[in-house]
């Protein structure tokens, strides 16, 4: 949410004007600089999950490394497709991929009950883990017919965080010629 209601805005002006490299872009970004700071994010749950844990519930419940795992797993799936998701909002293109969605989550609650039967609350977790993979392609399918990319290519600009990194660099330099400058 840090990243996406910025981003969301900017990629709503890119899209106004049909700037579809920009808006794609944008999209990029906004999933790279998210995937770094979960990667930060689960490397401090898992090295001090238990204590956050038990400051967050009061000791009521016990933590769980596998039951962390697997709803790290159902947040990085849900976290592939937020930002062309968000997109998708930005650019007023979510009416059809809606429906889907909520077949999808309505899919996934089954699969979770039924799951539950032999694995227990896992079970539910890993149905939770299917619905936000559901949700992300579904997304990812539809923003990527939308910018006229194929799911590979998507795919494969995620993984390329060289000009994101760069993006960053300029940032930080106008940032700080700015605050020199008192502007």
């Amino acid at each position: 949410m840090l990243i996406s209601g910025p981003l969301q805005i900017e990629m709503s002006h890119s899209a106004g004007r049909g700037d579809r490299a920009a808006t794609f872009r944008l999209i990029k970004a906004g999933t790279q600089i998210s995937w770094l700071l979960f990667v930060g994010v689960c490397g401090f749950l898992m090295v001090a999950g238990p204590l956050v844990f038990r400051l967050w519930t009061g000791g009521q419940v016990v933590f769980s490394y596998p039951l962390m795992l697997l709803f790290l797993l159902m947040s990085a799936c849900n976290l592939t497709g937020k930002m062309s998701y968000q997109g998708l909002v930005s650019m007023n293109r979510m009416y059809g991929p809606s429906f889907i969605m909520s077949a999808c989550s309505v899919l996934a609650v089954a699969l979770g009950g039924y799951l539950c039967i032999p694995f227990g609350i896992a079970g539910m977790v890993l149905g939770g883990v299917a619905g936000e993979a559901m949700n992300s392609a579904v997304v990812i399918g539809s923003i990527s017919r939308w910018l006229d990319v194929s799911i590979g290519e998507f795919f494969r600009s995620l993984i390329q965080f060289g000009s994101t990194l760069a993006s960053l660099r300029d940032f930080r330099v106008r940032a700080f010629a700015r605050l020199r400058r008192g502007t």
